[in-house]
């Protein structure tokens, strides 16, 4: 192990000291190559998840309906000919989901950043993101229609519902 540190010593001097190293202070700011290199990473992490994260949301459909389409069908929003009225509330949509992930990223590191005292950028989970959107949504919606989430509804947790009852039941069951 120590000589695995070795190597990497070697290696921040050997890019201090070089045209490279110099040209951009690396010691004289008190930092190092694999330092800097750490810190690239992050950043181009969170450029990634900030363009995909919002790109997979994008794809349920987000807000936009058919009556959003310039000629309203139940084919206005899927594939070979998709309405240009969709495609405007879709992109007017990303750039309001790529905003919404950015103010949530800064938030997010922020109060890790103040509270916890840790420089750890923090960002919105893209797995739970691509589950919701493509399986319990559908791709632009699909399965908004087909399959209505309802026991989710207002209705469905009234206190008289069905679904109600079974809730209350398995609370009670896991307070024991």
């Amino acid at each position: 192990m120590a000589a695995f540190f070795s190597r990497i010593s070697r290696m921040n001097i050997f890019v201090s000291s070089s045209s490279i190293g110099r040209r951009f202070k690396i010691s004289n700011r008190g930092t190092n190559f694999t330092i800097e290199l750490r810190a690239g990473t992050t950043f181009l992490t969170m450029v990634y998840i900030l363009a995909v994260n919002a790109s997979i949301i994008s794809d349920s459909g987000t807000t936009c309906f058919i009556s959003d389409c310039f000629h309203p069908s139940p084919s206005c929003k899927f594939p070979p000919e998709v309405d240009p009225g969709y495609t405007n509330c879709i992109a007017r949509a990303l750039r309001e989901l790529i905003t919404a992930t950015v103010v949530a990223s800064l938030i997010g590191s922020a109060l890790m950043g103040f509270f916890a005292n840790l420089s750890i950028a923090l960002a919105p989970g893209m797995g739970t993101n691509a589950y919701f959107a493509y399986s319990v949504v559908g791709f632009h919606g699909l399965f908004r229609t087909v399959l209505p989430l309802q026991p989710f509804s207002s209705k469905a947790c009234s206190s008289s519902s069905p679904f109600s009852a079974i809730l209350r039941r398995l609370w009670r069951e896991r307070r024991r």
